[in-house]
């Protein structure tokens, strides 16, 4: 069976919504937000962009990422370097960047210690070892040893020593990983890599940090905390980076009723407001000059089984095995109108499989809508009209907007393409179901793998190697099942390995193109 996603269909989410108040020089912001969950580096959801914000000013990370710029910047790391097998990076760390907490004799801030590569250390095996805190750690999977730790015995696990992390002294270190891999870079500026003081850490007393047990190293400080209630942020008077802004202190209110946000932005008690995209929605008409939309991290695939075999390796034709219908069906979707009517200003057409905001994303045009070439290739495939496509059911999941989008795709299917709804019914089950699918773990006696299917798909860091590579590639990609290694999957393998942004670039441009 050859089993593929060949076209991203309409969305990538657009969250948060940012509310804006008037622009005035001020030393103090006052922001309001949805009160996080917790800030324990290790334990940031991808989709808490509110958290992962905080966090991102509170803690420091071997690296950067600026996705303006589209680079890794270094951060607590100088410089680093790679062997010549790609295995073997080592850092340099500064030795100026400190632990600062609250003095509880002065009541004022007060350095600890220098941030060293041991916090490091303890910071990655805290991330893999068996009974951290959460299970997100599979990002640190790539270094040698994470993941046999992670799924040891948790009664008699095996020694944190087993992670290849390691301090060479207070200011090198070095990490060994499992197979060269050029985007390791991006992993290093996710929050699981933070360094953390493991003085202050005490798993069994909670969660960390909390009020009273909270040092830094970013470039703020917790000045106050009522978990929430709010969060008082100032400078940290120890960084010894730069400041962007003119900001001196900011305040989190996570107390603010939604009904509440206009007229507190209007009195003047807050500055700007952070809110999901959907909450956004009954604003627009109202508010549309002060709304200002993020781009998300969720898009919505169209997959198509093609090239299918029996349990008895028998082909089993179908429709789609021709590349042209395929074609046909993915160049007579409008993504904007389909995002338009099923998701209004909560989402936003996708014309690729990165998000720009990722690293080495393409920036060649993606796809488009072309209802005339959608037509010639229905044709050239001999189904002029739809005639003798037969039924291609289209599977969901019991989510109303996703069977919303399905009913909208089948329509334009009909109106482009000339097909009728008997050609494309809808049937909705479960994600669990449709994923099965997709790896193949159905018997093909017992049931075959739907011929389309709709699902989300979110990156767990944001590379094009986990956009692109780590879903479509032909030996390792989550939706690789069956397909044929051709020279998509060589240049994806050239941006796996090499540690040059710009060829890496260059390579994912090569692959959109393709």
């Amino acid at each position: 069976m050859r089993f593929s996603i060949v076209i991203l269909v309409c969305i990538m989410l657009m969250s948060p919504l940012v509310v804006r108040a008037q622009d005035e020089p001020v030393n103090e912001a006052f922001i309001a937000m949805p009160n996080p969950a917790g800030l324990d580096p290790v334990q940031l959801s991808r989709f808490d962009l509110d958290a992962r914000d905080i966090a991102e000013n509170l803690f420091i990370g071997l690296t950067r990422m600026n996705a303006r710029a589209g680079i890794i910047e270094p951060a607590l790391a100088e410089s680093w370097n790679v062997s010549s097998d790609g295995l073997t990076w080592t850092f340099n760390l500064r030795d100026d960047v400190q632990w600062v907490d609250l003095n509880p004799e002065s009541g004022d801030f007060a350095p600890v210690r220098p941030v060293t590569a041991g916090d490091v250390v303890f910071a990655v095996q805290r991330a893999c070892h068996p009974d951290r805190p959460s299970p997100l750690n599979t990002n640190l999977y790539i270094i040698a040893g994470c993941r046999t730790l992670a799924t040891s015995n948790t009664i008699n696990p095996l020694p944190s020593e087993t992670v290849q992390v390691r301090a060479i002294d207070d200011t090198t270190l070095e990490i060994q990983l499992l197979y060269p891999a050029g985007y390791f870079l991006t992993i290093t500026s996710l929050p699981e890599m933070r360094p953390l003081p493991p003085e202050y850490i005490n798993d069994s007393l909670g969660n960390w940090p909390r009020p009273g047990a909270t040092p830094t190293s970013g470039a703020w400080i917790i000045e106050n905390w009522s978990p929430g209630s709010f969060m008082r942020l100032v400078k940290n008077p120890f960084w010894q980076g730069d400041f962007v802004g003119n900001l001196d202190a900011i305040t989190l209110r996570f107390d603010v009723p939604l009904d509440s946000l206009a007229a507190e932005i209007s009195n003047g008690n807050l500055d700007l407001a952070r809110i999901e995209a959907n909450i956004a929605d009954s604003l627009q008409a109202s508010s549309a000059e002060i709304l200002y939309s993020s781009p998300g991290s969720t898009v919505i695939l169209l997959g198509f089984a093609f090239n299918n075999t029996s349990a008895e390796g028998l082909p089993v034709a179908s429709p789609l095995d021709s590349p042209f219908v395929r074609q046909a069906l993915a160049l007579s979707l409008d993504r904007p109108a389909l995002a338009q009517a099923v998701f209004g200003s909560s989402a936003s057409p996708a014309d690729h499989m990165t998000p720009r905001s990722a690293m080495a994303a393409p920036s060649v045009p993606g796809a488009a809508f072309d209802a005339a070439a959608a037509l010639r290739a229905l044709n050239q495939a001999g189904y002029a009209g739809c005639n003798d496509l037969g039924v291609l059911t289209l599977a969901v999941s019991n989510d109303a907007q996703e069977l919303l989008l399905a009913q909208n795709m089948v329509t334009q299917w009909q109106n482009n393409l000339g097909c009728s709804f008997d050609n494309f019914p809808i049937v909705q089950t479960s994600r669990t179901a449709i994923l099965d699918s997709a790896h193949k773990t159905v018997d093909v006696l017992e049931a075959s793998p739907f011929p389309l299917w709709i699902i989300t798909w979110s990156a767990d860091y944001p590379d094009a190697q986990n956009w692109v590579s780590d879903t479509l590639h032909c030996d390792y990609g989550y939706f690789r099942v069956g397909r044929v290694c051709d020279r998509v999957d060589t240049f994806m393998d050239q941006a796996a390995l090499s540690t040059d942004v710009t060829s890496r670039f260059t390579a994912y441009n090569q692959i959109e193109t393709d």
